[in-house]
């Protein structure tokens, strides 16, 4: 099963919104990078358990 978690790209770092106890330290992870003014999910009434299905 996959967790999205939505995060910030500074400086080379990746600062997650939230931590997840779902995830164990070392998971491997792929890091998709948004286009500014991307899609709002929340806006869209998409939660996390959707977008991770799509």
């Amino acid at each position: 099963m996959s967790t999205t978690i939505e995060g910030v790209y500074r400086n080379s770092t990746i600062k997650l919104s939230e931590a997840s106890s779902d995830v164990c330290e070392g998971t491997r992870v792929v890091v998709t990078f948004l286009p500014p003014g991307s899609i709002d999910l929340r806006e869209r009434e998409i939660d996390k358990a959707q977008a991770a299905e799509m």
